[in-house]
């Protein structure tokens, strides 16, 4: 009988130790949600954080400057425990490194060739580092000017002034989404980057369709109309930017199972599917469009329109499993007031574990594969004492 005791007594303390807990976030008065007491981190968690093409180091001062700059950033990164970048390449129908297809970006690169190529040296920096390197493009945005003389020479939306592949609005110049011209356009130069440099993947994010107007793409519906096609202009629409979709991933894919293609919507669902005519809903539960979707979840738990537990929690209940989710979370809102949460908008300046509970919220839901965030500056910059106690209250979470 003391033997069968002391069996079960050491088969307890081997399963109490089973789960080591994760230190938890330093509690503020107004926390409003629960912290997990115990999890064990995935060991392949994605913990990804995005770099702008504002934060990019400036290669205009030079190649050894830019390599300095870029080894700081990425080793900034890995110390605080994250392991993917995600790097603008193309914010603007431009690019980071010599391209025949895109212009030099005006960003990082003073729209002139620096001298050496940029995403050479960030592969090598973030590869040294520990960290996966995913190129981010903006497939459909041109410039946030309306001017189309003020495009640089050499700009591919140049050439396309006056077809229906080329938006002008007031807010800015796109490309048209459901032009097979501007698709073809967008894969050629992702296939010039999988080319040229080892990154572990494509990833883009929310600009889609730029505007509800029906005269933007009315050539292309009514010529679909007119070939015997029968949906709705905004089912059509949320057709073609899946088909894009689908193309690039496959186009991803054909490098190797090994690469990621991964897209980043806005957060808010219907906002999706019904002004910028993304199909998040298709993607996230049918595979072939993404390896992972990225929602940008940027609100707070006491957000009035769109609340993040219940926000997460639609999200989740889309995907199956087949498609993973990474949740994006908002660095960028820590220690600030939120005048769009309304009733909500001083929770994020009146605390300082709101992103640790919310990695605490989404870590067991469905389909979890990581998190990311937006964006570096706001993480590694010149940041307020909250936003310093959130990020060391989330670096306590890995």
């Amino acid at each position: 009988m003391k033997r069968l005791f002391a069996c079960i007594v050491l088969f307890c303390l081997l399963c109490s130790c089973a789960r080591i807990p994760a230190k938890l976030p330093e509690q503020t008065s107004n926390s409003t949600t629960e912290t997990s007491a115990v999890y064990t981190p995935k060991p392949d968690e994605i913990r990804a954080v995005w770099i702008s093409c504002y934060e990019l180091p400036d290669a205009a001062q030079g190649e050894e400057k830019f390599r300095e700059r870029a080894e700081e950033m990425f080793n900034n990164v890995a110390d605080m425990k994250l392991n993917t970048v995600f790097v603008h390449v193309r914010a603007f129908a431009d690019a980071v490194y010599p391209s025949k297809l895109f212009p030099w970006s005006k960003y990082s690169c003073k729209g002139s060739d620096p001298g050496f190529d940029p995403l050479k040296v960030m592969v090598e920096c973030a590869h040294r580092a520990g960290l996966k390197i995913h190129a981010w493009i903006n497939p459909f945005r041109v410039s946030s000017s309306d001017n189309i003389d003020s495009l640089p020479q050499g700009s591919p939306a140049k050439k396309l002034i006056g077809t229906d592949a080329v938006i002008q609005l007031k807010n800015g110049i796109y490309f048209d989404p459901a032009s097979t011209d501007v698709h073809a356009l967008i894969y050629d130069g992702v296939r010039e980057i999988l080319d040229g440099y080892e990154v572990d993947g494509i990833h883009i994010d929310d600009y889609f369709y730029p505007t509800r107007d029906e005269s933007i793409d009315r050539a292309e519906y009514e010529a679909y109309v007119s070939g015997g096609g029968d949906k709705g202009l905004n089912e059509w629409r949320r057709d073609s930017v899946s088909a894009f979709a689908a193309g690039l991933y496959s186009l991803v894919k054909s490098y190797g199972s090994d690469k990621i293609f991964s897209i980043s919507p806005a957060g808010n669902i219907d906002g999706n599917e019904n002004a910028l005519f993304a199909d998040v809903e298709l993607w996230l539960s049918t595979p072939g469009y993404a390896d992972y979707i990225i929602p940008q979840v940027y609100f707070g738990f006491e957000n009035q329109s769109l609340p993040f537990e219940k926000t997460a929690k639609r999200w989740a209940s889309v995907s199956d499993g087949r498609v993973g989710i990474i949740w994006g979370l908002a660095a960028y809102k820590c220690g600030t007031q939120d005048k769009n949460a309304r009733s909500g908008s001083s929770e994020w300046a009146e605390n300082s574990d709101i992103i640790a509970r919310q990695l605490s919220f989404v870590r067991p839901l469905n389909a979890y594969c990581g998190f990311a965030l937006f964006s570096y500056s706001y993480m590694f910059g010149k940041i307020n004492e909250n936003a310093k106690k959130e990020m060391q209250n989330l670096e306590n979470m890995l």
